[in-house]
């Protein structure tokens, strides 16, 4: 069974690089008989300057003062550790278990305060070997080892001495190279086409170990399990193409201090002849249903998809929306607030509305965009559309809806425009405060377009006038075939009164709830709370694409501050509940 097994030091010190996981890179580079992933951070002190200036935007004097305990306990994971130089953090992907193998820029090795030192005071004892090595044991029951040796620069730690021999090349070459601009992160991974036989087969065996580590919860319904064993095993599927199947993934992180921003890039390229580059292949060659649609200025949540499915993904969404709907059903019947009839509706409509997803997989894209952006104020409109292969059956699943719960309003035919029949759902009293905060206060009504192809959407005060324009945009336009297959932009802080929505005003029920489901309760809601403050402020812009090139796949990410500032609480809240 796959067991992570790090010790208290390296635990430890793992727990420190994951305050500035947001900081760190993921340098993938495989070996011949075993892939690798190389972690790179560019140095103790540039984490210490990006988290001191993430914790100090966190919006609460109480968060903010959380940067004095992060950095003493910095400080402490850090003697001896040379801080202009880049750490290195190998995750070698063994047969059954994961190797770690740490790559620490030392200023000082033995002695007062020196590396070994401080490897010491987390609870492991440190002998020289005769062969010129260094022997770390874990005390305690587990006697757990790791292996150090030093280049005079670094000091290499591992679990298996052979990963560290007396001639290893110098760690922070490699780091040197790809750390060579601004970026905070920098991710590589370079395969070679001769060794992906031998990684197919180590990426196997671990893949056995990870979905067996996918355990039968207790109080679990079967249906909850088999859907968490079934993402899991598409899950992997994903990662087993990227890790043994891509030919060169770089990905970079910038936080500019200077500037109150963030930004990072993506660069993948797949082995000739693998089902990855089939993949890429099929990305941007299908017209987009939506090519004319203009998007509207000042966004919230805006952007378009058109982004093809290759053989393995059709068949992963054939499998998964089946036992999504049965895990679903095990939700509603769970549910105290429906009456019989309301949950037969309900089930009813979960079964004819996954039944249409799956029609539409045989399209093999997925085709849609949404324009939610601001008209005056805080007050908004919206309209979005996505394609579909069967669209006769959405007036019946609308209809379900005043059938699963009696204060929900369906009319259906208030209007029609360029074939387009629009059908009218009334939102009930309990999610009236939701969704007046996003569309006004005077509003209550979203409307739902039935075309031959497309199912439209359109909510606000002028949200109806905006979706009869969209349709003629759409049935006038040019359909075109473009390489972005993902754009979009999201403004924060709207966003997450928009999911209130979806919150209700009825509050989440403790009663007959485990420790743990309270706790995490708990965390979500805390997390809920830091964004509604850090967000507060403004400035909580984030914009994305993908885009093919050519026989490359390139992406592109932003951040504003007031997503930086989220981090930073973030950041501070773990300083606060793991490290005191």
């Amino acid at each position: 069974m796959l067991q992570i097994q790090l010790g208290k030091w390296s635990t430890k010190c793992f727990s420190a690089l994951a305050l500035g996981a947001s900081l760190l890179a993921a340098t993938m580079v495989t070996r011949a008989d075993e892939p690798r992933i190389t972690f790179v951070q560019p140095g103790a002190d540039r984490l210490r300057e990006d988290l001191k200036y993430l914790v100090n935007l966190a919006p609460t004097p109480a968060l903010k003062k959380e940067w004095e305990n992060l950095d003493a306990t910095l400080e402490s994971f850090l003697a001896g550790v040379d801080g202009k130089t880049p750490i290195r953090v190998d995750v070698i992907l063994g047969d059954k278990e994961l190797i770690y193998q740490l790559n620490f820029p030392t200023t000082k090795l033995e002695g007062r305060d020196g590396f070994l030192d401080n490897v010491a005071s987390f609870g492991y004892t440190v002998k020289k070997n005769a062969a010129g090595h260094y022997d770390l044991t874990e005390q305690g029951a587990s006697k757990r080892k790791y292996f150090l040796r030093a280049n005079g620069k670094y000091a290499m730690l591992s679990q298996r001495l052979q990963d560290i021999p007396a001639n290893a090349p110098d760690p922070g070459k490699l780091a040197q190279n790809l750390l060579s601009g601004s970026q905070d992160i920098v991710a590589d991974l370079k395969n070679d086409p001769a060794t992906i036989t031998q990684r197919q087969a180590d990426f196997t065996k671990l893949r056995v170990e990870l979905e067996a580590a996918v355990k039968f919860k207790r109080d679990e319904a079967k249906e909850v399990f088999e859907l968490r064993k079934l993402g899991t095993n598409h899950q992997l599927s994903e990662l087993e193409r990227f890790i043994v199947q891509s030919e060169h993934l770089q990905a970079t992180w910038t936080t500019d201090i200077e500037a109150g921003k963030g930004s990072g890039t993506l660069l993948l390229t797949a082995l000739p002849g693998t089902e990855l580059e089939k993949s890429i292949a099929l990305l941007g060659t299908k017209p987009s249903a939506f090519s004319a649609i203009k998007l509207h200025d000042q966004p919230v949540i805006s952007g378009k998809t058109c982004f093809e499915l290759d053989d393995m993904r059709q068949k992963h969404l054939i499998e998964f929306y089946p036992v999504m709907n049965a895990a679903i059903g095990v939700n509603i019947e769970n549910r105290p607030n429906l009456t019989a009839e309301g949950k037969a509706a309900a089930n009813e409509f979960s079964k004819t509305l996954f039944a249409l997803l799956i029609d539409g997989v045989s399209l093999g894209v997925v085709d849609s965009y949404v324009d939610l952006h601001a008209v005056e104020g805080n007050v908004h409109n919206m309209t979005c559309g996505i394609l579909a292969k069967e669209t006769s059956t959405v007036p019946a699943l609308l209809a379900l809806m005043p059938k699963i719960r009696d204060d929900w309003k369906y009319e259906a035919n208030v209007a029609e425009h360029n074939g387009v029949k629009i059908h009218k759902l009334t939102f009930p009293a309990r999610r009236l405060e939701g969704f007046q905060s996003i569309f006004g206060k005077d509003q209550s009504d979203l409307y739902i377009g039935v075309g031959k192809e497309i199912v439209w959407g359109a909510a606000g005060k002028g949200g109806l006038d905006e979706l009869k324009a969209a349709i003629d945009q759409q049935a006038s336009g040019e359909k075109t075939v473009s390489p972005v297959v993902l754009s979009g932009t999201v403004k924060f802080g709207p966003t997450v009164q928009l999911l209130e929505i979806f919150r209700g005003n009825t509050p989440v029920s403790k009663t007959g709830k485990s420790k743990a489901e309270l706790d995490r309760i708990k965390k979500i809601e805390n997390l809920r709370k830091m964004a509604v403050d850090a967000f507060a402020s403004g400035d909580d812009l984030l914009t994305f694409s993908l885009e093919r090139k050519d026989k490359e796949v390139v992406g592109q990410l932003n951040v504003n501050q007031g997503i930086l500032r989220y981090v930073g609480s973030v950041i501070a809240n773990f300083s606060k509940e793991a490290l005191r």
